[in-house]
């Protein structure tokens, strides 16, 4: 009977967990909520951090990943932090669709201390940076351009002031950052900002040599922009003598082939552009020559070249809709400038053989590329700003390059029609 006892109690107790439900469920998986069993902790946390993340609970995202950090190995902690800083940026963004701008700022003014309390410099200049769009998107330029200061983003100063109509003085910060030593921009940019404010000219104490030319472009615009020619031509031909590499040669030789067609020096401008590889311009110059056989050439080499790279560009789109779901800390914006450089690309593919195909008098091909390049844009953008509520997004992209082409087209497919 004693021998007995024991093995009646290992029964019952058997019996009871048999009974009693398990941790994973009637699937054998966890409920929904629950980490997933036999992960570290700091994993299970993190898991729970993206979870809540997804469904944009980002106060309890960010408690979660706070978890993991407590129990993570010293090579995680860093990263850890770094998608805490996202969801402060997911939750900026989430407000600023909403057309909560208010709420935008202070999320991202405390972030942004948040980020420098840690000495995460590039994180740090993320949000300033989206602090300055934030007062853009706004329509508050003066707060704008005192944030894109605050960035060091100073180029992004003389765009603020290009939306303003204020050429010259852009055209005067443009120089000062291409022509000024390093040591004194700073400087020289903050007394520059002031005085233009004031609505006056400014001279740049520099000591004659360029020192950054990432700028030429935006110099050389202004100048064509106010009909000074000559200048304007320097400072392309200056940005083309220190390009570092083909591309961006090839951007400015574009620029040049811009101006001279401006001057009708059609000799030059056929040149930039064959040498931009800018093939539907060189067609169009040709064209304004008299040399239409020569002309028809290379609309020709235009529709064979572009539809094998409208092709390539759909494949790599794919690839990219799928890129958000892989990577569960990638940043929105970051998925928002792939796609939309790719959705670009293609439309401009398109519009240059619409381009072709109605110089070669093939005008049912023409509007059907034209409308196909614009449906794909408007598509996109109905995308991204889901469905006209996104209205950050929508104001930055009034004045972005989608809103100029689709207008570009919506012209031509009114001319054909015609």
């Amino acid at each position: 009977m004693i021998s007995f006892l024991p093995r009646l109690t290992v029964c019952i107790f058997l019996f009871v967990a048999f009974l009693a439900p398990s941790p994973l469920g009637a699937q054998g998986v966890p409920p929904q909520g629950m980490p997933p069993q036999g992960l570290p902790r700091w994993m299970a946390m993190q898991s729970l951090a993206y979870k809540a993340k997804a469904k944009k609970e980002y106060a309890k995202a960010r408690h979660y990943f706070k978890k993991a950090i407590e129990s993570a190995p010293p090579g995680m902690v860093s990263r850890l932090k770094q998608q805490i800083l996202v969801t402060y940026l997911d939750e900026a963004n989430e407000a600023r669709g909403a057309g909560n701008y208010k709420k935008a700022l202070e999320i991202l003014h405390k972030v942004e201390k948040i980020a420098r309390s840690q000495g995460d410099k590039h994180y740090v200049s993320l949000f300033r940076r989206e602090i300055a769009n934030t007062w853009l998107a706004m329509g508050n330029y003066d707060q704008a351009k005192k944030a894109y200061f605050w960035a060091g983003l100073y180029a992004e100063i003389g765009n603020v002031l290009l939306h303003e109509g204020k050429i010259n003085e852009a055209l005067g910060l443009y120089k000062s950052l291409v022509f000024c030593p390093k040591e004194k921009k700073k400087v020289y940019v903050k007394g520059a900002a002031d005085l233009f404010r004031q609505g006056e000219s400014v001279k740049c104490p520099h000591d004659g040599s360029p020192v950054f030319l990432s700028d030429l472009d935006s110099i050389g615009l202004c100048h064509m922009q106010l009909g000074q020619h000559k200048m304007a031509e320097s400072a392309f031909k200056a940005g083309l003598k220190n390009a570092r590499d083909k591309l961006t040669a090839q951007v400015y030789y574009g620029l040049l082939g811009r101006l001279y067609e401006k001057m009708q020096r059609w000799d030059d401008a056929f040149q930039a552009y064959r040498r931009a590889g800018a093939k539907v311009k060189v067609a169009e110059i040709l064209m304004k020559m008299g040399k239409k056989d020569a002309a028809k050439l290379w609309y020709e080499e235009v529709l064979k070249e572009n539809k094998e790279d409208v092709k390539r560009l759909i494949k790599v789109k794919k690839m990219l809709s799928s890129y958000p779901r892989q990577g569960r800390g990638s940043l929105p914006m970051q998925e928002i400038s792939s796609r939309s450089n790719t959705d670009y690309s293609i439309a401009m593919k398109l519009k240059d053989m619409g381009d072709a195909f109605a110089a070669l008098e093939s005008y049912t091909n023409a509007l059907k590329a034209y409308q196909d390049a614009k449906k794909l844009l408007i598509s996109y953008l109905r995308e991204i700003t889901d469905n006209g509520r996104n209205k950050y997004l929508v104001k930055k992209f009034e004045f972005s390059r989608f809103a100029r082409l689709i207008k570009e087209l919506d012209s031509k497919m009114a001319n054909l029609k015609r």
